[in-house]
């Protein structure tokens, strides 16, 4: 069944919810002005997540290094993830700066046509930036597996041992892929928001439609985490 097919059958089902609702004019402001506070909150949660991850990662990677790990070729792959971990940290906090620089006023159209720069020209970069902390914290649970396990780290070459590479980029992927999804779908509701909520018929439709649409990203994300954890299942059990 083709993708276009797929996106008929949802419409077709939820066209009698979206039919007949409609909303006043101070709800839709009101929505405005509530979609204006959750895109920032949104970014502001990926953002401080993400630095809270890379700052595990950090202090994992630096443990491994002062206690365990010996071999100096492993030492350095160590500090170069160490800094590289580090640098994207920092990068985080020049994201989220920029975001807390978009002060919440009455002006929700403004609010709105600012976050909406924020996202084409900021944020699209930190989906790059947080989709690296799977593939490293994996790296990361490599070295403490085989550190723990046989006092050294036995990781061969991508020619070698292609599978477990090949699991690193799966990690990034689908992180990626999960945040891209979001990301293209914020740029969407933003514009909406301020191109297609003036006239109250239309604003009435775009409102029923972004509640459907969370419900639909909500049972998409979910299979996301599903294949997720039975990837790292699968290949926990076969390392072990």
């Amino acid at each position: 069944m083709k993708t276009d097919d797929i996106k008929q059958i949802w419409k077709s089902a939820n066209a009698d919810e979206i039919a007949g609702k409609q909303y006043s004019l101070n709800e839709i402001q009101e929505y405005r002005k509530k979609r204006s506070h959750q895109f920032s909150q949104s970014g502001k949660r990926s953002i401080y997540f993400d630095i809270g991850f890379k700052g595990l990662l950090i202090l994992a990677l630096l443990y491994l290094i002062a206690f365990q790990v010996t071999e100096p070729v492993y030492q350095q792959i160590i500090v170069v993830l160490t800094s590289i971990t580090a640098i994207l940290l920092g990068l985080n906090l020049i994201y989220l700066k920029k975001l807390k620089m978009i002060k919440e006023t009455d002006a929700v159209m403004i609010n709105l046509k600012n976050q909406l720069h924020y996202f084409e020209n900021t944020y699209r970069n930190f989906i790059i930036n947080s989709s690296l902390s799977n593939p490293f914290f994996v790296v990361t649970g490599f070295f403490f597996y085989f550190q723990f396990k046989y006092h050294e780290i036995r990781m061969g070459t991508p020619w070698e041992d292609p599978v477990l590479y090949s699991f690193l980029l799966t990690a990034f992927f689908i992180s990626f892929g999960a945040q891209w999804a979001n990301y293209r779908n914020q740029i969407k509701e933003l514009t909406e928001a301020i191109k297609d909520l003036d006239e109250e018929s239309i604003a009435s439709l775009k409102i029923e439609e972004h509640r459907i649409s969370r419900r639909r990203n909500l049972f998409m994300y979910t299979i996301l985490i599903v294949v997720g954890l039975l990837l790292f299942l699968y290949f926990l059990m076969k390392f072990n």
